[in-house]
């Protein structure tokens, strides 16, 4: 018995994946991507330096703190527009730096630019600093993971 090429060539053909299969599907492998135990225990040996940028992100200081999402092995600086000195880091008065006041993460203050090298991902750490010539306190909520920004911010008030 002979079948017509036509009713063979539908029964051979794919499905087509719905639109909201798919979209569920590439959520949950996004979502597993991002949230796996590997990326999470991912540390670097050493941050890559910021280099120079064409422009900085410009950010008004309204009193909330400044959300600095850094990405994991990749400097990052914020720019006050006054010189400033550590102030407090998780609501903890802090008199000078020292290893260990966030997890994965050193960071540097020269004149008005703070710069944060985080070598692992970490949760939101608070981060507060002070401006040396007006006394004003600048908050920030650092937290670092690998789709983090690197562009440096500039603070206005």
């Amino acid at each position: 018995m002979k079948y017509p090429l036509k009713r063979i060539c539908e029964r051979s053909k794919p499905r087509l994946v719905s639109y909201g299969y798919a979209t569920l599907l590439i959520t949950t492998l996004t979502t597993t991507a991002l949230t796996s135990p590997s990326l999470l225990a991912q540390t670097f040996e050493s941050v890559v330096p910021m280099g120079t940028w064409a422009n900085n992100k410009a950010v008004r200081y309204a009193g909330a703190p400044v959300d600095l999402h850094l990405r994991t092995g990749y400097e990052r600086a914020i720019i006050f527009p006054e010189p400033v000195t550590l102030y407090a880091v998780n609501n903890e008065l802090v008199t000078e730096y020292r290893d260990g006041l966030l997890p994965d993460c050193v960071f540097e203050i020269s004149d008005k630019t703070m710069s944060f090298s985080p070598f692992g991902r970490f949760l939101p750490q608070t981060v507060a600093v002070r401006g040396k010539n007006t006394g004003f306190v600048f908050e920030l909520s650092v937290s670092s993971s690998p789709i983090g920004s690197r562009q440096p911010i500039e603070v206005q008030r």
